[in-house]
């Protein structure tokens, strides 16, 4: 039994904990793939790059950001990006 989770079951609470745990390396490979899509692209490698060099921006954040923004040619500038709808 586990106290403060609202599962009282032995087994349901096992199964919450594989499910979360699958989830959770799920994840982590889909992180991986990005990450070593990004590695082994010149350009977009060297965007990420200066990318995480703003503060507050990690690997995560600049993922997204390269996966989801327009290019330069469609951005010209930063007040484009900020204006921008992802």
């Amino acid at each position: 039994m586990s106290r403060g989770s609202g599962i009282t079951d032995d087994f349901a609470l096992s199964l919450a904990k594989t499910t979360i745990q699958h989830f959770t390396s799920q994840l982590e490979l889909v992180d991986q793939a990005i990450a070593e899509t990004i590695d082994n692209d010149v350009e977009l490698s060297a965007k990420r790059d200066l990318l995480v060099s703003i503060n507050g921006v990690g690997e995560a954040l600049a993922g997204i950001l390269l996966a989801e923004l327009p290019g330069p040619d469609i951005l010209g500038s930063s007040a484009a990006v900020a204006a921008s709808r992802v």
